[in-house]
Parts: structure tokens; C-alpha cells; sequence
């Protein structure tokens, strides 16, 4: 059982990797195999399709998320918190500017038809999981947001929670989207300082001030929001 699920983690990383890299239509399962150094017939054991293989891929995206914000819900408040995935993506600036953004650039490529469309296909499914890990994060900051006001009179408003999220979520794909398209990491790090700077000079935030700190030693996981 151990080497068949290491098998299986091998074909997951190389999937994975290749994805990010060359994108999920260029992508071939004889590509995988080599990669991850399985026999290519060895792979249908595994997996029946490059489908089931890319929503591998995807629960791996979504796994990976949960143990960070599991990590970052031990700081003291939301926007340690918030600051925390900026940092995060400061430390990937190297491969999100040469590479993009493992699950924004997925999301663009299924929405655009990279999967087949003949009935039964897994396209549309695939597409809504991958969407679902943007919403993961989406939901996380709202809820980071929510939790800063809690207790504060007046309240902050559902929807003022909701905007702030879906801004702060944008700015990141943006920033990653814009360094990724010229190939400059730095732009990352230029944007990441402004980003900081919203989030301890946003009145939503001033109203709860808190130090900025930054968890030393959180693993890496396998994705980047």
C-alpha cells in the first residue's frame, strides 16, 4: 500500500508542477508519467484520465489552503492574518512571476475551454472545483474582514466585508497576473509594501489596530493563492 500511495504522490507533484509550468492542455499523461517516473501504463491504475488527474491536482490546491489558514488562525487577529498570505506571496515571487499563479492560471485556462465539451465530459466539473479554491480564498479574507469589526460598534457591514475580500483577493491576482506578464519579481515585492500598507491604513482595519508580525518557519505547501 505504501509504494502504490507513493506512486500515486509522484504522478500528483508532476501533474502539479507541469501544470503550473506548460498549463493543463499542454499537458499530456505520458508527460506526467515521465516526470513523475512511472511506466505510462502504470498511470490508468491510478488514474483513468487526465481529468481525474488535474482534480487530483485541484484537492491537492484546496488541502494545501486549508493547512495554511489552519497555521494562520493561531495569530492573534485578522489582519496578522491577512498580512500573512502577502507575505506568503512575497516569499513565491521568483516562480508566481515566471510561472503565474498555480490555481488563478487554471481557473483561466478551464474557463476558456481547455477541457472538451462532448457530453459527459468532466470539463464543467473540473472548472467549478478549480473555481472553488479561488472562492476558498475569497471567503477566507471576507471572513478575516468580518472578524475585524466583531464587537466594534457600529458593526461592519456584510457587504462592505464582502467588497473588502473580493479587493483584496483582486489586488493579489492582479499583482501576481501583471508580474507574470513582465517577468519581474520585484514588481511583487513593490506591490506586496502597498498592499501591507492598505491593509494598516484601511479604516476597517485602524478601528482594530495590531503589530504586524510574520510566522517564521510556516512549510510550504504545494499551491499559491
Amino acid at each position: 500500500m505504501a509504494r502504490t500511495n507513493k506512486k500515486r504522490n509522484r504522478l500528483l507533484d508532476a501533474a502539479r508542477t507541469l501544470i503550473h509550468t506548460q498549463g493543463f492542455k499542454q499537458t499530456t499523461l505520458a508527460d506526467i508519467a515521465q516526470s513523475a517516473g512511472v511506466p505510462l501504463g502504470n498511470v490508468y491504475y491510478y488514474f483513468k484520465t487526465k481529468e481525474d488527474l488535474g482534480a487530483g491536482v485541484i484537492a491537492g490546491h484546496t488541502a494545501a489552503l486549508h493547512a495554511h489558514f489552519d497555521t494562520w488562525s493561531r495569530l492573534a487577529t485578522p489582519d496578522e492574518r491577512l498580512h500573512q498570505l502577502v507575505h506568503y506571496m512575497e516569499e513565491r515571487r521568483t516562480v508566481l512571476a515566471e510561472y503565474g499563479c498555480p490555481i488563478g492560471s487554471l481557473c483561466q485556462e478551464l474557463d476558456k475551454g481547455a477541457l472538451p465539451t462532448t457530453p459527459g465530459a468532466m470539463s464543467g466539473e473540473l472548472t467549478r472545483e478549480a473555481n472553488g479554491v479561488l472562492g476558498l480564498m475569497l471567503n477566507w479574507a471576507i471572513a478575516q474582514f468580518q472578524a475585524l469589526n466583531q464587537g466594534t460598534s457600529p458593526p461592519l457591514a456584510q457587504e462592505t466585508a464582502e467588497e473588502l475580500g473580493e479587493h483584496f483577493i483582486a489586488q493579489l491576482q492582479g499583482i501576481i497576473l501583471l508580474a507574470n506578464a513582465r517577468q519581474d519579481p520585484q514588481l511583487i515585492s513593490r506591490q506586496a509594501r502597498r498592499l501591507h500598507a492598505w491593509i494598516d491604513t484601511h479604516p476597517c482595519v485602524h478601528r482594530n489596530p495590531s503589530p504586524r508580525k510574520v510566522t517564521a518557519g510556516t512549510p510550504p505547501p504545494t499551491t499559491m493563492p
